[in-house]
């Protein structure tokens, strides 16, 4: 039991991003499911006549449920999606509650069996929240049943209302665990397809992707581009064979990736020896001074089978003209093969005369 606990802790940290996404988009959802329910049910008093009194309570709710799916439309708000789903429900609970206790105490509570079999099978939150807050809803419940009800019809509903909690929280835990499963996959799956394995770096694919992104505007344009080629690496590897030259590889990959370089950065294998770096909110002088940085660390590094050094271009994007990506790695690119004709082990800016 408590591996199976450990388990799904880890599932949840795991995955946290999914989750927080799911919730997003199941919180306008649920609003609408809302907002339906209220319309029906105010459709539906003027057909019957125990509802009429029901019409405020109706309109509240549905007025709740529509605030609510304006909230989850702003992005500034979205970071509190699980808090609005808690409200929507607790508006829903509110519904059913008043027309199980006040309007028809004379039957028994259908609705309320329905919203606590589906109450913890509908968003992601942990598996105690969830059968924590089920509980009470049976309990407050429950407890008014008995207060507002005939005894006969408290008892019918506390033990159709505890069937409902207990298989509602069953399937809840159930499903949560799939989901959390499912999302582990998809975690990995894009893990596999957008890392390079051996460096742990984002491979070739993730960084046309990350091109994609900011020419979409879906991310924010990087300050600067460095490219990094390991200096004679053909060589070390020959010298050493390829599994050092596989250690070299992972090491420099770490070092790029585990090193504060005082900077928002993202590092990518973009083949063989070779590396492409994105840096946002530097300036230009604070892009050389990371670039010296990284050569030095490169050239620190303690490997079995010798050290290595790095030839490094970068280039700052300054330009708004030059909108693809690609050709700020390009003009990068040319300054790394001017440092290596320089004589490898440094650093060179790029300018427009090395087109």
């Amino acid at each position: 039991m408590k591996s199976k606990k450990n388990k799904m802790q880890h599932l949840f940290e795991e995955n946290q991003e999914a989750i927080k996404t799911y919730n997003i988009n199941i919180c306008p959802k649920l609003a609408v499911v809302g907002i339906v329910i209220s319309i029906i049910a105010i459709a539906g008093s003027f057909l019957h006549a125990d509802l009429r009194d029901a019409r405020v309570m109706y309109c509240v709710i549905g007025t709740i449920c529509l605030v609510l799916y304006r909230f989850s439309k702003i992005e500034k708000l979205c970071d509190y999606a699980l808090t609005w789903i808690y409200i929507e429900f607790a508006a829903l609970y509110m519904l059913v509650f008043y027309l199980s206790v006040i309007v028809a105490p004379d039957r028994a509570a259908t609705s309320m069996l329905i919203l606590l079999t589906i109450f913890p099978i509908t968003f992601i939150d942990r598996p105690m929240k969830l059968i924590g807050a089920d509980f009470i809803m049976f309990l407050i419940h429950t407890i008014c049943a008995y207060v507002y009800k005939e005894t006969a019809w408290a008892n019918l509903d506390m033990i159709n209302c505890l069937v409902a909690v207990v298989v509602g929280c069953f399937c809840g835990v159930y499903v949560l665990e799939t989901k959390l499963q499912n999302f582990n996959l998809s975690r990995l799956l894009a893990y596999e397809k957008e890392t390079d394995i051996l460096t742990t770096l984002g491979n070739r694919r993730k960084l046309v992707q990350t091109i994609f992104k900011i020419e979409k505007g879906e991310m924010a344009e990087p300050d600067g581009v460095m490219l990094f080629d390991i200096d004679f690496f053909k060589q070390y590897n020959d010298k050493f064979g390829h599994q050092a030259g596989d250690i070299c590889l992972r090491a420099f990959g770490m070092m790029l990736k585990e090193e504060d370089w005082h900077a928002k950065t993202t590092f990518y294998r973009y083949g063989g020896e070779e590396f492409v770096g994105f840096l946002w909110d530097v300036n230009e002088e604070q892009l050389g001074q990371i670039a010296e940085n990284i050569r030095k660390k490169t050239s620190q590094l303690v490997l079995k089978d010798g050290g290595i050094t790095t030839s490094i271009g970068y280039v700052f994007c300054n330009d708004p003209a030059l909108a693809s990506y690609e050709k700020w790695i390009g003009r990068a690119d040319k300054a790394a093969y001017a440092a290596k004709k320089k004589g490898r082990n440094c650093v060179v800016a790029y300018r427009e005369e090395m087109n």
